[in-house]
């Protein structure tokens, strides 16, 4: 494993980039679609208004209002925080006080292996699934682990698929193991889902990223008990203070206005895994057809590691399996580029595969 190379191809592919090079972002899980227009004019009327100041550490009223109506909950058990990311490494930094294992289905996403890293956790328990398997846990093997949490993304970063999540929570009630569930992908499946809220044994935590393109505007919020909710509130009043209010007021404003937008930016990531997966196919590199998103994880038969990072010099990016996992054979494929990009940094990876 080696969860930092994502993050080392990232600045690699940068680095040209900013020299004049052209290089294919194809290791960077965020969509090229601009938000929707009415987000801007939604924080321009914020700031002209004056909210610019200090607010709640646990997030605008209003806004905790309407996801608590969202997934009917109550606005006590809703935290809004600057991005998911932050908030998981909330999350683990209070669950690392208690008893008992974290679990970790991989692949997955590197940021989870370098938080553990950072916060001094080393009891971790990874469960290794495999394509032959359609990258889903062995129950059994799952059942194996009483008392401790487990992470997962559902669905996966950076297969694309979703778990069999009804199993999970039957196991993790049975052995007293909460769950940390990355939802940041959830609206952005192939087909519509039912999702639940499980308070009890669940900490959900979702992103405005992906659903709504608001990659640079840094704010999620978290689903959990209101033990929880207050333990990190109290962590944000000495770390971040608060989401910008006027940030706050854009993702209201979307929520409230643009619905139906996670559903447009799906279909497109939809139709892009037909057509790069065909060429993949077509040159005999296997991978399981995503259910959501817009990552492809594909065996290209080879150790991709050393291949990633001369792929950046031929003009196009990806990142070696290795930064999710003990899959030096893989590569994940971010379908965020326009089709004709893709193709074209696609067919760089085929001709170097020969």
């Amino acid at each position: 494993m080696n969860p930092q190379i994502l993050y080392d191809i990232f600045e690699k592919a940068g680095k040209a980039r900013a020299s004049g090079k052209d290089v294919i972002k194809l290791n960077v899980g965020e969509p090229e679609q601009s938000p929707p227009k009415e987000l801007f004019k939604a924080i321009e009327k914020s700031l002209k208004s004056g909210r610019t100041t200090y607010g709640s550490a646990s997030g605008d009223p209003n806004l905790r209002e309407l996801l608590a109506k969202e997934h009917g909950i109550k606005p006590e058990n809703v935290l809004i925080g600057p991005g998911s990311k932050f908030l998981i490494f909330a999350t683990l930094k209070l669950l690392s006080k208690t008893k008992g294992k974290i679990i970790i289905p991989l692949p997955a996403w590197s940021a989870f292996s370098l938080m553990f890293k950072d916060l001094g956790i080393n009891n971790i328990h990874y469960l290794k699934t495999t394509e032959k398997n359609n990258w889903q846990i062995n129950i059994s093997d799952l059942e194996k682990v009483v008392r401790g949490s487990i992470i997962i993304t559902n669905p996966n970063n950076p297969t694309s698929t979703l778990f069999d999540y009804a199993s999970i929570l039957k196991i993790c009630k049975r052995n007293r193991i909460k769950i940390i569930k990355d939802c940041a992908y959830q609206d952005l499946t192939f087909y519509e889902i039912k999702n639940k809220v499980d308070l009890e044994n669940t900490i959900e935590i979702h992103s405005f990223s992906k659903k709504f393109c608001m990659t640079g505007f840094r704010i999620g919020y978290m689903l959990a008990n209101s033990t929880i909710v207050s333990a990190l509130t109290k962590f944000m009043q000495i770390t971040i203070s608060n989401v910008p209010l006027f940030i706050q007021d854009g993702a209201y404003h979307l929520l409230k206005t643009n619905k139906s937008f996670p559903r447009k930016v799906a279909s497109v990531y939809k139709k892009r895994v037909e057509v790069i997966g065909k060429i993949l196919t077509d040159n005999n590199v296997t991978f399981v057809k995503p259910n959501a998103g817009f990552y492809i994880f594909a065996n290209i038969g080879r150790p991709s590691e050393k291949l990633c990072l001369e792929l950046i010099d031929k003009g196009v990016a990806f990142v070696p399996g290795t930064a999710f996992g003990p899959y030096p054979n893989y590569i994940r494929i971010s379908l965020t580029e326009d089709e004709n990009r893709l193709k074209k940094g696609i067919n760089i990876l085929i001709k170097n595969l020969n």
